[in-house]
């Protein structure tokens, strides 16, 4: 390649290359390979590219970049093409380039990566001239680039996608592409928002999906509004949601929006529906549903539908009282999610091992797991991950001594899950006050049963029969023993 850049006579190329060894600026790094030289140092190599003036060099990556997409080789290395492209200034070929790259490591389970070079396409995207064609390009683009940000738990940037795709796609009035970027915009605030506001808008969505008649973006839209559902404690909706969604992808003409596909968002509908039953005490539903993910996730060999399995695996046991085993399934999911740099599934991976641990008495080991879970939770902006670990960080504090922590730990918690609606983690909350309370005077008596009370409204309301039957197991056993508390 040297050659065909350099454009000079042999003769003359290897005397300058003599001349450059000779100064020690260029080295022979191996003596088997022909003509292979690099720089001596990073720092001379940056100094020579730099006192090369803007327009030589953008000539010089052209040029390249023209060679390499000429001769077949660069077809392997759209990394390489698109960082040619980008200091060429050629910015469609940057934008095409990127989105390959991104697209690459998004086959790779690469997902921080990916999302790198989806912005670089979307940037240089828009450096393009304004049409209607780019626009429907750019918005394209960001569906397509969701998956990466959604995995590598940039829930902010997931959100923008949705928004930034929404606007762009009311400019060119295209109706289509609208519900495509709402249903993008509708799942981001599953995690970034309160549930009655996700709810709203992701019913919206599904009106317009199911008008629009596309069944890929309709499946995602109810996966999305089932989410919605179940974070704002109703759970029979979120059941019945996720079971539509669910029969269509695992059929025969299953459909899934671009970028993704049918098993993937099967997977997660089944992930979804399974820890949705064990919430609800329908423990045999769950686990046909767990086995469907499982099998699914061995097919593909995703790591992100094997994280899938493993947090409604884990779920799943420690709905099952057999928080050994749920601490080991989400041990491997937790590691695997390091690995990969999911993010996404770290909080609740996180928040789901410390609540197996602490329901095997190793509170210390639940403190740090929960502790850390919360700050990952924050980190990302999964908010109900930040109440449910907070919940339960509360606990592991309480059985470790320090009740006074715990007790505001846990109002503030039930406050927000309040204020928000997340009715299931407030009533989780509610039951964590009763537990925490001392029962040192009738004022405080009160309090044990008015949270319980509340705790089995709520539980009773949203279907959630395992979390009532143990408030009101907790209550029985309260009024029968003349207000002590075991």
């Amino acid at each position: 390649m040297l050659r065909d850049l350099a454009e000079l006579p042999e003769s003359v190329l290897q005397d300058c290359l003599a001349a450059l060894d000779r100064a020690e600026l260029l080295v022979r790094i191996d003596s088997e390979l022909d003509d292979v030289l690099e720089f001596r140092h990073e720092m001379v190599r940056q100094v020579t590219y730099d006192s090369m003036v803007e327009k030589v060099r953008e000539a010089i990556h052209a040029r390249i970049l023209a060679r390499l997409e000429g001769d077949g080789a660069g077809a392997d290395q759209p990394d390489a093409l698109c960082y040619h492209a980008v200091r060429a200034r050629d910015w469609y070929k940057a934008f095409s380039h990127g989105k390959s790259a991104g697209r690459k490591c998004l086959s790779r389970s690469a997902f921080s990566d990916a999302a790198s070079y989806f912005e670089i396409a979307m940037g240089s995207l828009d450096k393009t001239p304004m049409t209607p064609s780019r626009e429907a390009d750019a918005i394209d683009l960001r569906m397509e680039a969701r998956a990466a940000f959604i995995a590598s738990g940039q829930v902010a940037e997931w959100l923008d996608l949705g928004m930034d795709a929404e606007r762009r796609a009311d400019g060119i009035d295209d109706i289509g592409r609208k519900v495509a970027a709402m249903t993008v915009r509708a799942g981001a605030q599953n995690f970034y928002g309160a549930p009655v506001e996700a709810v709203a808008v992701s019913e919206e969505v599904v009106r317009l999906a199911q008008e629009w008649d596309n069944p890929g973006w309709l499946n995602l839209a109810r996966y999305g509004l089932g989410q919605a559902y179940f974070l704002a404690g109703r759970y029979r909706e979120a059941e019945r949601t996720l079971a539509l969604a669910r029969t269509q992808l695992a059929g025969p003409q299953a459909s899934a929006p671009i970028g993704t596909t049918p098993s993937y968002l099967l997977v997660l509908c089944c992930m979804m529906k399974s820890f949705t039953h064990t919430v609800m005490g329908e423990l045999d539903a769950a686990q046909q549903l767990q086995r469907e993910a499982a099998v699914i996730a061995e097919e593909t060999g995703r790591p992100y539908d094997r994280v899938a399995a493993a947090y409604s695996g884990g779920w799943l046991k420690l709905g099952q009282n057999d928080p050994a085993a749920a601490a080991s399934i989400l041990e491997d999911g937790f590691v695997l999610a390091q690995k990969h740099g999911i993010r996404l599934f770290v909080p609740v991976l996180a928040c789901h091992l410390g609540i197996a641990y602490l329901e095997q008495g190793l509170f210390d080991r639940a403190r740090g797991m929960l502790t850390e879970a919360r700050e990952e939770a924050k980190a990302v902006g999964y908010t109900s991950a930040v109440l449910r670990s907070s919940i339960y960080l509360a606990l592991a504090a309480h059985r470790l001594g320090d009740s006074r922590a715990a007790q505001n730990m846990l109002r503030e918690a039930r406050n927000t899950a309040r204020q928000q609606g997340f009715s299931g983690l407030e009533a989780e909350a509610l039951f964590g006050e009763a537990v925490v309370t001392p029962p040192s005077d009738a004022e405080s008596k009160a309090a044990i049963r008015a949270s319980l009370r509340a705790a089995i409204a709520i539980a009773s309301e949203n279907g959630a029969r395992p979390l009532q039957h143990k408030a009101e197991a907790m209550l029985n056993e309260m009024l029968a023993s003349g207000d002590e508390v075991t």
